[in-house]
């Protein structure tokens, strides 16, 4: 709080406050005491505020609303103390009538002890409080106080007194007094000087409002140059007064006078009075008081009003009114009256001026068919443009607008149908040319501006025409005001044509000579147009090619499409903006089935090259084109390919000039062998700098040729075993690290399975595993077609993944199976796994010299056969 300390804790205190206080009790003097129940009035007094002022007692607040003006504090703290005692009678418990009525306990006490407020003797004791002083009475410059008083009031002290006789003594007389210690009440000590004390403060209140500017214009300009109109005019007022809890009510009195002293203000009047300025923003303020912290008051307010203003200058004052009670104003204090008369007016000068508008013009679309469109604007557009009209003083809403033209006989014409800020026509022939269009904008005080454009109207020119084999359709966009015309007629037939670098001779299709009246500069053209229509190929890619005289050079037409007609057929469709090329010349125009000038690569390239391996130390090679309907005439596929690691295939064997429709080469290669293949596309056409064939693109693949089963694996046969009609082989092998499958296969000679095993595995008489399980079980079926009834021979063979076949020398992989008694016989050959070892019937040298002598048999029969053919080269059947 603000107490101070000794002396100044004595001085006068001034303002309404709050103001904290402080009240120090002491037990004092010469000897030691200790008074009880010590009370002391404390009075508050003067202009204060109830509510904010009072006591703080055992941490509790006591205000002067609650509990009056005059409050009781008992200084101290609680002690357990003597407060009756007869000293004369050592008895603890007393019995005489008299200190049985005087002593306060019930019980007899002797001494008796209760609860007390005591002061120490020597020990301070301080409560505190706070006074606010009442700032809302009175006002004026009239001096306020208030004052809090604080006296002794009464307290008790402990001190000896006579009692009642006893009656007679021991001696026969009247016995002595007693002394007995009691409370006594009192009100006042021995020096009764600094038993009260008062504290007074004085006070004055402010009260204050003030303008803080004064504005005009929607940019809130304090002083300079306005623009002619209606004008805001605002004044902002602030709360000035000492109190901050204090709220006055306000008003705002303008006044506008021109160089003449004359009032400005609608209907000459001097001023006129606001306090408030509605607005349709965030910024729009109403009325309300002003105050620092009244609850519903602003500290600040804002009035406005609205003035027309024209040409000239202006002084503009804003002065503010406090508006007491007495004078209906929701004031308080309900007197307060405006103190500081310095800040209450606000004047300024401005200088008003009649801005012309701003306009700008552009033009926003352009219309075809119902389709916005870019430009150059064509005869029969439909163009929309905009006129952008600005002005200080008039809302865009209010300005009007006015439009006009140079027609193309240079008449000017107003656009009657154009009032807007948006004028939409549709142009006509008088449009044509570069004609200029005006647009006026008047704001609301008569000041205009006008700006203008220049816009350009092309013409449009279209044919339609027909020759042999084609037809042609012709359009042009064009600029200067001229009469513009095209005809075509049949041309000669071209064949075997040198057309600019490509390799071949071509012959034509369609050719026509096409005259042209006018040939335009490209500044002068828009989108110019030409479509053939013409039986032919879509697949084949076609050229426009154009001849101007019999002595010049074939030259390609750029900007050619070509696309399948809507019939049937090929539309080659010529098309560009003239940005850099004017329109096309006359002279000879054909179609050939090339579509550039430049050595320029075939059209498409080949894709997908696969490589397949086959047995043998074959490899397929198979491949694609990206898009085959690019593929042209003189177009061929290429192949190179090379053997060994890392090798050039362009600089190997060539396979050239392929027809594009061979799309597949097999190569017989080495086993074990690396290859390199190259697939390309040519047309003849070779680079200029290198030399090299010009491609459409192309691929190229590694592969190793695989022509064997590698490691050859060892294959040793058990005997067969037979169950029903069929038999089942199994064998044992080694080094099978390529083997894929295993196959059986079966002959009536030894000599077959064991030295021709592929050729029989080509006749069929095989089976074959799915996969590497050395086991096989064969059917009496699957071998002989049904029952067998002679000796069979088997071998076991390895297959590959590539499909390369492997058997063994020697006959550990040989099997039998004998049939001929009609119970089979299974056995092996010399070297499987039959511990019986060889097949208990004929010799093997036996058996293989009546092979022999059964193959010269079979070759004798051919030969007798042959001869039995006759002359007339129809077989006939002998007996022999």
């Amino acid at each position: 709080g603000d107490c101070k300390a000794a002396p100044a804790n004595h001085n006068s205190v001034s303002g309404a406050g709050v103001h904290d206080f402080m009240l120090s009790v002491t037990a004092d003097g010469s000897e030691d005491w200790e008074p009880r129940n010590t009370r002391f009035e404390v009075v508050f007094d003067g202009a204060y505020e109830s509510e904010y002022s009072g006591i703080f007692v055992d941490g509790s607040f006591n205000d002067v609303a609650a509990n009056g003006a005059t409050m009781f504090v008992t200084a101290g703290a609680t002690e357990t103390v003597d407060v009756w005692h007869n000293v004369s009678e050592p008895a603890q418990t007393v019995t005489d009538s008299n200190d049985v009525q005087a002593n306060p306990c019930s019980n007899a006490a002797n001494p008796c002890q209760e609860d007390r407020i005591v002061l120490d003797f020597g020990t301070t004791y301080t409560y505190r409080g706070v006074i606010k002083a009442n700032a809302s009475v009175g006002g004026g410059d009239a001096i306020q106080s208030f004052s809090v008083t604080a006296m002794l009031k009464d307290f008790f002290l402990y001190a000896p007194t006579e009692g009642a006789a006893g009656g007679v003594g021991p001696g026969g007389g009247e016995e002595d007094n007693s002394i007995i210690m009691m409370e006594q009440e009192t009100d006042y000590d021995d020096r009764t000087g600094n038993n009260d004390g008062t504290l007074s403060g004085y006070f004055t209140v402010f009260h204050d409002l003030g303008v803080t500017s004064l504005t005009g214009g929607p940019n809130a300009a304090t002083e300079g140059t306005l623009n002619v109109g209606q004008t805001t005019l605002s004044a902002n007022v602030v709360y000035g007064g000492s109190e901050p809890d204090n709220w006055y009510d306000w008003s705002v009195s303008f006044t506008v006078k021109d160089e003449n002293d004359q009032s400005a203000l609608p209907g000459g009047v001097e001023s006129m009075m606001a306090n408030e300025c509605l607005t349709d923003d965030e910024d729009s303020y109403t009325h309300t008081t002003l105050s620092q912290e009244n609850m519903g008051s602003d500290p600040e307010g804002i009035a406005c009003i609205d003035v027309m203003l024209s040409a000239g200058r202006y002084t503009v004052t804003a002065t503010v009114e406090l508006i007491g009670g007495a004078d209906g104003g929701d004031t308080s204090p309900s007197d307060a009256v405006d103190m500081n008369s310095g800040n209450d007016m606000r004047g300024t000068f401005f200088e008003v001026i009649n801005d012309n508008p701003t306009v700008y013009m552009t033009l926003d679309d352009i219309t075809r068919d119902g389709e916005s469109v870019e430009a150059p604007i064509i005869v029969g557009d439909t163009i929309t443009m905009r006129a952008r009209g600005q002005d200080t003083e008039t809302p865009a809403e209010g300005l009007m607008y006015a439009w006009s033209r140079v027609t193309a006989d240079g008449e000017r014409l107003d656009m009657e149908t154009c009032v807007e800020s948006i004028c939409t026509v549709e142009t006509d022939g008088s449009w044509i040319g570069q004609r200029m269009i005006t647009a006026t904008v008047t704001d609301g005080n008569m000041a205009s501006t006008s700006d203008s454009m220049l816009v350009s109207v092309w013409n449009t020119y279209n044919h339609d025409m027909t020759v042999t084999g084609a037809t042609v359709s012709y359009s042009l966009v064009y600029s200067p005001l001229v009469a513009f015309n095209v005809t075509t007629a049949d041309g000669a037939s071209y064949t075997q044509q040198q057309l600019g670098s490509n390799a071949g001779a071509y012959d034509s299709i369609v050719s026509f000579d096409m005259t042209v009246t006018n040939n335009f500069m490209p500044s002068d053209i828009g989108a110019e147009t030409m479509t053939i229509d013409f039986d032919g190929d879509a697949a084949t890619n076609w050229g426009l090619w154009f001849l101007r005289t019999a002595d010049s050079q074939w030259t390609s037409v750029n900007h050619v499409t070509q696309s399948a007609g809507n019939n049937g057929g090929v539309t080659l469709t010529f098309n560009h903006d003239g940005g850099l090329e004017g329109n096309l010349n006359g002279g000879t125009y054909a179609i050939f089935d090339v579509a550039t000038a430049a050595a320029e690569p075939p059209a498409t390239g080949v894709n997908g090259l696969t490589a397949t391996l086959q047995p043998g130390a074959q490899v397929v090679f198979d491949w694609g084109y990206v898009d085959d309907s690019l593929l042209g005439s003189a177009d061929t596929v290429n192949l190179y390919h090379c053997s060994g690691d890392g090798c050039d295939p362009m600089a190997g064997t060539a396979m050239p000039a392929m027809n594009p429709t061979t799309t597949s080469w097999t190569l017989v290669g080495t086993d074990g062998e690396s290859y390199t293949v190259h697939v390309q596309t040519e047309n003849g056409n070779t680079d200029e700098t290198s030399g090299a064939a010009l491609t459409g693109g192309g691929m190229a693949i590694t592969v190793t040729a695989d022509g064997s089963v590698s490691p050859a694996p060892g294959i040793n046969a058990d005997v067969p075993s037979a169950e029903g009609d069929s038999l089942t082989f199994t064998w044992t092998a080694t080094d099978t690290g390529d083997v894929s499958s295993w196959m059986v296969c079966w002959a009536a000679s030894q000599s077959v399975v064991q030295d021709s095993f592929d050729s029989v595995v080509g006749d069929g008489a095989c089976a074959e595993t799915t996969d590497t399980t050395t086991s096989l079980t064969v059917t009496e079926q699957d071998m002989c077609g049904g029952s067998c009834s002679s000796n069979m021979f088997f071998a076991v063979g390895a297959k590959d993944s590539t499909g390369n076949v492997y058997s063994p020398d020697g006959d550990s992989h040989l099997m039998t199976a004998d049939y001929s008694s009609g119970v089979v016989d299974p056995g092996v050959v010399d070297g499987g796994n039959d511990p019986a070892g060889q097949d208990e019937g004929m010799p093997t040298s036996a058996i293989a010299a009546i092979i022999v002598l059964v193959v010269i048999a079979v070759i004798g029969g051919a030969f007798i056969l042959t001869r039995g053919t006759e002359a007339d080269g129809e077989g006939k059947e002998w007996d022999y």
